[in-house]
């Protein structure tokens, strides 16, 4: 596995000093970390950006903003809220459920997704025809129905569009990327991308540092594969693997994912490189990722670690150290998870 430079001292205490009022890529861009070796020290520091209790009048304010909207929670000002009571929305949301305020039995747009059985443009038109109807019946909520884009303005906005995939560089479509999940970490109030918090694809373990790892996962079949690369480096089966170490772009995509960054980089005994993504649950934008993989990096290959293969590979936990199972994790045994 490749060995990236320890931290300094000096590193160390800016991180300390600034983790409260700083995101974790201003601290790289200050110290010449990536967002995710920042976000990784944090843990491995125990660094962790508590909220505080909320207040009887905060909570008096969150059940009036809640009655008010009623039923029909999409009327809701959420982002308003926030602002008003200094509070990330995510708090907000959670503190709700709590008081009992949230609706659990809302319609799930993940059911509504099935129903069209991977048929993209039909569950398109379909999001697009319900859309249109609430707006119709609710208005629309920043007060723009009826508004739109003249042909001259769509004809300059879509030459521009062209112009920029023309010029753009790898860097150019990379930090495209990285701003896109910024600006949607920023707008859910949250500092781990929403898709990942609580879905069916990682029920099966919290995300965190392990310490035997010394690196950050998203889940326990994660960690526990990653265990199982350095059992076969043991074995003399691979060289070496690398934890998300690369980001792909998908030149000339503008819209959905247009980067991917697949979980592990293995290299292999004769020096050849795979990447092995560990999928518990493929979600769509998990399944247009790999398809445009193949579209558009046809050379490089990508291994999916789905429920067989991993239940292939644990058969080998008897040999491997530190394998997490949910029975170790309900009795509390410590592996380096969030706090």
């Amino acid at each position: 596995m490749g060995l990236k430079d320890a931290y300094t001292s000096s590193e160390d205490e800016f991180i300390r000093g600034n983790y409260l009022s700083m995101t974790h890529a201003s601290i790289g861009a200050v110290i010449g970390r990536s967002r995710s070796s920042v976000r990784n020290r944090c843990y491995t520091l125990r660094l962790r950006k508590m909220p505080p209790n909320v207040t009887n009048a905060e909570r008096d304010e969150i059940r009036r903003a809640y009655e008010s909207a009623g039923s029909s929670l999409k009327i809701l000002d959420l982002s308003g809220l926030a602002a008003r009571l200094g509070r990330d929305k995510t708090l907000i949301c959670n503190e709700a459920r709590k008081m009992g305020l949230t609706n659990m039995r809302r319609r799930d747009p993940i059911e509504d997704k099935r129903m069209f059985k991977g048929d993209e443009e039909a569950y398109a038109r379909y999001c697009s025809e319900r859309g249109k109807k609430w707006i119709a019946e609710n208005g629309h909520p920043r007060g723009a129905l009826g508004m739109k884009h003249s042909d001259e303005t769509r004809r300059v906005l879509g030459l521009k569009s062209k112009a920029y995939a023309a010029r753009a560089t790898d860097e150019d479509w990379a930090n495209r990327g990285r701003k896109m999940t910024m600006t949607k970490l920023a707008k859910n109030g949250t500092t781990f991308p929403q898709h990942l918090k609580g879905s069916a694809g990682y029920s099966r373990g919290a995300g965190g540092t392990r310490e035997d790892l010394g690196i950050y996962v998203r889940s326990m079949w994660e960690a526990n594969y990653a265990r199982y690369l350095n059992w076969l480096i043991e074995q003399g089966e691979i060289q070496g693997w690398e934890y998300e170490p690369d980001t792909f772009v998908f030149h000339g995509v503008t819209r959905g994912a247009i980067t991917y960054m697949p979980d592990f980089k293995v290299t292999e005994r004769d020096g050849s490189v795979v990447y092995h993504e560990v999928k518990g649950w493929m979600d769509g934008p998990s399944k247009t990722k790999l398809k445009r993989m193949a579209k558009y990096y046809p050379d490089v290959k990508v291994i999916v670690i789905g429920e067989a293969e991993y239940k292939a590979v644990s058969k080998w936990k008897g040999l491997i150290p530190n394998w997490e199972t949910k029975a170790t994790r309900s009795k509390g045994v410590e592996v380096g998870q969030d706090s």
